[in-house]
């Protein structure tokens, strides 16, 4: 069963105004500890680690704690009210950051060596006039280790930027835009952000893994979509987690309206994340 947080009105205004959200203590440390064991898992046979940096697609089948954790989460809840209940499951990623020693010119994430940060948008870097130029999808970034320290391999975000119409601004000979923002959270908080938010991974000076998991989640129309299981694993599954698996539903249910219609919570449709 989907467990549930309500999504106040400062926490959806806030999120509009900057394109993410912090849910502290989402995860307890059995559960941390669960994750971590499959994430290592996995990464175990992901293949090699470039630049103190892996950035893996995980099949959210590869463990059944990945299943539930994608399909009931109270932070899904708060993702179905922040878009819409008709909605699906993209790709996940396991991102494991590796320490490296302290440097004025360290080696920054992504995998290929490079001297710069990789500000960046997910799957939305539309022209400014284009009428889906907006928050289509989100994720859902579950802290596996602490990033409490600077430098300890969080993602940096720049809020606000998800309504940007212009490319990121850089004052000359700086690294980061000058509005940019490293979260301090602790091992089991969450995040969520826009996929229109600019981002980046941050470097490691820590001593240990930076480990971290992202879930993403889209309106229904968005083609992007987690590789589907099969019918006969989605027969399996309960009405909500098939929904965002992807099954279609006779007469064109969507569980998650009726689960949130039972709650009492906006049903209809919000208009897209469209700024102009």
């Amino acid at each position: 069963m989907l467990d549930f947080i309500p999504l106040s009105r400062q926490d959806r205004i806030f999120f509009e105004e900057n394109g993410y959200l912090v849910v502290p203590g989402l995860l307890d440390a059995e559960a941390i500890a669960r994750f971590v064991a499959v994430g290592d898992r996995f990464m175990e046979t992901a293949g090699p680690v470039h630049n103190f940096y892996a950035n893996r697609h995980i099949d959210l089948l590869h463990d059944d704690a990945l299943v539930a954790l994608a399909t009931q989460s109270p932070a899904v809840s708060l993702v179905m009210q922040l878009l819409s209940p008709d909605i699906h499951l993209m790709r996940a990623t396991a991102i494991y950051k590796h320490p490296q020693p302290f440097s004025r010119e360290p080696v920054y994430p992504d995998g290929d060596g490079r001297s710069f940060r990789n500000w960046h948008r997910d799957l939305n870097n539309f022209a400014p006039n284009n009428p889906i130029r907006g928050t289509v999808a989100v994720r859902i970034g579950y802290c596996l280790t602490d990033f409490s320290q600077t430098n300890s391999g969080i993602t940096l975000l720049v809020p606000g930027s998800h309504k940007l119409e212009r490319p990121l601004a850089f004052a000359k000979g700086e690294l980061d835009p000058p509005e940019f923002l490293e979260l301090s959270l602790a091992a089991g908080d969450a995040y969520i952000f826009s996929t229109s938010l600019y981002h980046t991974p941050a470097i490691n000076f820590t001593d240990r893994i930076a480990k971290g998991m992202l879930i993403s989640y889209a309106y229904r129309f968005w083609a992007h979509k987690h590789p589907s299981p099969g019918e006969r694993t989605l027969a399996s599954m309960d009405d909500i987690p098939a929904q965002l698996f992807g099954a279609e539903f006779e007469g064109g249910r969507v569980p998650l309206r009726e689960w949130a219609c039972e709650r009492g919570l906006q049903v209809e449709d919000p208009p897209m994340r469209v700024f102009v």
